[in-house]
């Protein structure tokens, strides 16, 4: 991709691999562009927002198919060319299979310009082959060392987030005090960390096709709890010293498109991930008859707190179901 020959152009049907990762491609293509000339940006668009999809068309339309197009330098074209051929790799992809290490250290050249870890920082979490890439290993790092945040608001992740296991939960109250700001303060920053935190973890889902959890853990579109013999593992196959269950939860909850559910359960908290989408079927059974449900109402009521926690779910089905898995946790606890 270094010729400023323009490209070969195959028919080229304009189809995004994963409508999950559009808006990655889509930050890619705008930022890219941002940062070319401002004369060079108008001659290539005529609107603010430019998606991936629509930098492809506008290209190949200009250039590609245009023998009378605008004559621009060798080395404009060369931009222009190299971002159209990136692009393309992707859009061009039918499936979310990986390619190998090709294609892999391009996903992450992609990265590395959305996110604060260099290419070849993120590369090094790849291990023995495909679908070995640490994930957790990599995010974890990302968010503790090189996610660019002001002291205060450094403090404000580790002890406010649960995250890692390394640094101790404080009261927001105490934290306001600790930095001389007001609690609210301390709120509107974690608002702004929880944003950060969050883009760097969406962001990853672009290296799906080199990580497996989906399968390992059976993610397949039930209600699924989050253990901590789970996280445990993940701990110590990739080397993400202190990693918390909510920190596993959150990151499945992102990447797999799940809701995610604290529920307090024996003095501690209980995630569960709750799909989004139903497919057009009941993804949880729900009880048989009356007599099944007035028992779980009454075993509902007994429970008084932990059930108030759960008051956020968002229908019968998912609240019964979680219910349903509590008791049998407890059943085999005892």
């Amino acid at each position: 991709m270094k010729s400023t020959s323009l490209p070969y152009c195959s028919p080229l049907s304009v189809r995004l691999i994963n409508e999950g990762i559009a808006f990655i491609l889509d930050e890619y293509c705008h930022k890219q562009l941002t940062n070319m000339p401002q004369a060079l940006r108008r001659l290539m668009i005529n609107k603010v927002n430019i998606t991936a999809r629509s930098f492809i068309l506008i290209f190949k339309r200009n250039y590609l198919d245009n023998p009378d197009r605008v004559k621009i330098s060798p080395q404009d074209l060369e931009k222009l060319s190299n971002l159209y051929e990136t692009l393309r790799m992707f859009i061009e992809t039918t499936g979310p299979k990986s390619k190998g290490k090709r294609d892999f250290k391009l996903r992450c050249k992609v990265l590395s310009d959305l996110t604060p870890m260099p290419a070849e920082e993120i590369e090094k979490f790849m291990h023995r082959g495909r679908q070995k890439f640490h994930l957790f290993g990599c995010l974890n790092e990302v968010i503790f060392e090189y996610l660019k945040l002001s002291d205060n608001k450094r403090e404000i992740l580790n002890h406010q987030f649960g995250y890692s296991y390394k640094y101790e939960r404080i009261q927001k109250s105490k934290l306001a005090k600790k930095q001389n700001i007001t609690k609210s303060s301390v709120t509107n920053a974690a608002a702004v960390i929880k944003r950060k935190t969050d883009d760097a973890i969406r962001r990853f889902k672009f290296l799906e096709p080199y990580y497996s959890y989906w399968e390992k853990y059976k993610l397949d579109g039930r209600v699924t709890e989050v253990t901590a013999e789970m996280c445990e593992r993940i701990r110590k196959e990739e080397g993400a010293d202190g990693i918390t269950p909510y920190f596993v939860a959150r990151v499945f909850a992102m990447i797999y498109n799940f809701r995610l559910h604290g529920v307090p359960c024996g003095g501690e908290v209980v995630y569960w991930l709750v799909p989004k989408k139903a497919g057009g079927r009941n993804i949880i059974q729900t009880p048989e008859s009356e007599a099944d449900k007035k028992s779980f109402e009454r075993l509902f009521a007994k429970m008084r707190k932990d059930v108030e926690a759960m008051k956020n779910l968002t229908g019968p089905e998912e609240y019964m179901e979680i219910m349903d898995r509590m008791l049998k946790r407890g059943k085999n606890v005892k």
